[in-house]
């Protein structure tokens, strides 16, 4: 192993609910408990801060390869383009630069929302005669190529502390094809 003698810097991050003793003293245990209550309310916090740190390098095309980040533009709210295509591509790009075959996709709902929206999709699948959600899921899941479509819908608090909350969904209109 080697040793690094860069500088470096770490960021102090604590969070806190505050649950009184006598809330606590008061509460019906046998139906919840408020610290356990209040330790996954704070698990949920941190969890959504490390998925907004995620998105960030997954949306950052810097990131990448220039052969593994697909061209701006390949917009899927319009019936333009062939989503399946660019996917296929995408893939094979995975697949060219790790030498693993890429087997899931993770996106926000409003991209899936699209894609069974999309011409290029809807004509594949009409026939099918599927009438769930989780099955079109499924079958665009397989015109893919991939094991499974993951679904993110994360959102934060974007609002200045003190103001009025206002939230926003994490995932942009960004599709991470990965294994």
């Amino acid at each position: 192993y080697q040793v690094s003698t860069k500088s470096g810097a770490t960021k102090e991050f604590g969070l806190k609910h505050l649950v009184l003793g006598k809330d606590a003293r008061d509460f019906d245990r046998p139906v919840a408990d408020l610290r356990q209550d209040a330790a996954a309310a704070n698990m949920d916090k941190m969890l959504v801060h490390l998925e907004d740190k995620a998105y960030t390098k997954i949306s950052t095309a810097g990131n990448y390869h220039a052969n593994n980040t697909a061209a701006a533009g390949a917009v899927w709210s319009g019936n333009t383009g062939d989503p399946i295509e660019e996917i296929r591509v995408a893939r094979q790009a995975v697949w060219a630069s790790s030498g693993k075959r890429a087997n899931a996709i993770a996106m926000n709902q409003r991209s899936l929302d699209y894609l069974k929206n999309h011409q290029a999709i809807v004509d594949r699948i009409k026939y099918i005669g599927m009438l769930d959600a989780a099955a079109v899921k499924n079958a665009i899941a397989q015109l893919f190529e991939v094991k499974e479509i993951i679904i993110s819908d994360c959102q934060k608090l974007t609002s200045a502390e003190g103001a009025a909350n206002v939230t926003a969904g994490i995932w942009g209109s960004v599709a991470l094809i990965f294994f």
